[in-house]
């Protein structure tokens, strides 16, 4: 239908810019300008306006009813062992590039109302393995020419009932709280998309300092089930199979320093679809089929200017089929997550901070008579490590973070104003170890999944350019052990990332 034009990815943001000059819709979040000191004297307010303007402003919003906006983010990135796997296919050393082009615009023709669209394009070219792309992707050679979705497509009703109370209908990001359960809608492709089709309702009790929010949710596993993707070629699916879901979120900020959250979260999983991932060759259920209702809460409080503490809990009940799963199993689901973290605050030169967290992860003893395995939800992303999303797909799917006991520790500083450093350490165990019970190869007998060290370096070069280097290295515990085609070598991440933004 497209020609090979579309595998530009300089025409791609070209054609974009077209598209949304014709739509007139869009959103997204403009990263502001740092905030200079103010000079001994200060100058007219005139003459400080025009000090302060950048010189994009007037190019991305003509109009004081339209604006626009592009980011290119290039990405190299390499993975060892990711999988525990000898050979290579299916894949023992990962190298490749990642090129993601957005853009977006959002014409508001009152202050009621607005509509948004962003598209987006990810561009893959694969050093290694030579079998990437597949065969199945109809792509010639390393490239992976991927295609351009309707990343965000929406209407939004602000100002409701003389609050900030919004409506919000379409496709759109949604992030709760720390993402712990809700951010990631679309985990099949990566950090390409995570939006939501979905309505949200926002509703603005500022006499009560709350707010509460309504959303229901039907994401479909076939990206092109309602809005289809134009030169639709590398990303099948977004998810496994279709999922329907309902959301109750509360804030409360009623006391001081603290907010105060209570959630219901209902998510359905249908059977529809999970054939084109699963073969069913196991014996096992194809997918994570069922009803899962989730009630938790979450608290941020902080003592003073140099604590801040935080904690999420949850407990699941209903019923679910946990992927990826030998022989029989349980459906009625009793499964409990929690995580928190304690940061302390310097408030020197570097703006150094430390802090120490636990998260755990109810896990699944096939003995028990019941499903005891935590669903995360809308949580597939990498939470707290962009390595360890990739060794779940041989005990869930991947990003499918579960049966977990995780301590941490970690630091971050600011050396300069452009510059940022993280580091953490994060040994980590399993409740259970469910895949070695059921004869699986590659498992061990003990419970101890390893050591998980993280480093990054992140500079702000100015306004429009940003990067960073990320390095990750997992010490392989004694939850793994080789067998069949498996090893236990340990796994290694290493990416480079600049994003351009406009």
């Amino acid at each position: 239908m497209f020609s090979m034009g579309w595998r530009n990815p300089l025409l791609v943001a070209a054609c974009s810019a077209v598209i949304l000059g014709v739509t007139g819709l869009a959103i997204a979040q403009q990263t502001p300008a740092p905030v200079a000191k103010a000079p001994a004297v200060a100058p007219a307010p005139a003459a400080a306006a025009v000090a302060d303007k950048d010189w994009t402003d007037d190019w991305k919003q003509p109009t004081s009813w339209f604006k626009w906006g592009a980011d290119e983010r290039l990405r190299q990135e390499y993975v060892h062992n990711p999988f525990f796997y000898d050979t290579n296919p299916p894949g023992n050393e990962w190298n490749f590039n990642r090129i993601r082009t957005r853009v977006w615009g959002t014409v508001s023709p009152c202050d009621q109302f607005e509509a948004n669209i962003r598209l987006t394009n990810e561009i893959r070219y694969w050093w290694t393995p030579a079998s990437k792309p597949d065969a199945a992707s109809d792509n010639d050679g390393p490239w992976d020419w991927s295609d351009i979705v309707f990343d965000n497509l929406n209407i939004k009703f602000k100002n409701l009932f003389d609050t900030k109370s919004a409506l919000t209908i379409g496709r759109q990001d949604i992030i709760l709280g720390d993402g712990w359960l809700v951010l990631e809608g679309t985990p099949l492709d990566g950090s390409r998309t995570i939006y939501f089709d979905a309505a949200r309702f926002n509703i603005d009790l500022p006499s009560a300092k709350s707010t509460v929010d309504l959303i229901f949710i039907q994401q479909y596993s076939d990206p092109d089930a309602w809005l289809p993707a134009m030169n639709s070629r590398s990303y099948p699916l977004t998810n496994e199979q279709d999922q329907t879901g309902a959301i109750l979120y509360v804030t409360n900020k009623s006391l001081e320093n603290t907010q105060i959250d209570g959630y219901f979260i209902y998510k359905h999983s249908s059977e529809e679809r999970a054939e084109l991932i699963h073969d069913g060759t196991s014996g096992g259920p194809t997918s994570d089929q069922g009803d899962v209702y989730t009630v938790g809460t979450r608290v941020v409080h902080n003592f003073n200017k140099n604590w801040v503490a935080r904690a999420e809990g949850a407990y699941q009940f209903g019923s679910r089929n946990n992927p990826s799963m030998f022989g029989a199993q349980d459906n009625d689901l009793s499964a409990w997550g929690m995580t928190s973290r304690v940061t302390y605050k310097m408030n020197d030169d570097w703006n150094n901070q430390f802090w120490a967290g636990l998260e755990m992860l109810s896990g699944d003893d096939p003995n028990s008579g019941t499903n005891t395995q935590f669903d995360p939800l809308w949580g597939r992303w990498p939470q707290f490590s962009e390595l360890y999303v990739y060794p779940y797909a041989s005990e869930t799917r991947i990003a499918e973070t579960t049966n977990l006991i995780r301590p941490n520790v970690g630091w971050s500083a600011n050396p300069d104003k452009k510059i940022d450093l993280i580091a953490t350490y994060q040994p980590m165990w399993a409740f259970e170890n469910t895949r070695h019970d059921q004869g699986s190869a590659g498992f061990g007998s003990d419970d101890f999944r390893g050591h998980l060290v993280t480093a990054m370096f992140k500079y702000k070069f100015n306004k429009h350019m940003a990067g960073h280097l990320l390095g990750e290295y997992f010490f392989t515990g004694d939850f793994y052990e080789a067998g069949g085609s498996r090893n236990e070598d340990d796994i290694a991440y290493v990416r480079g990332e600049l994003v351009f933004s406009f």
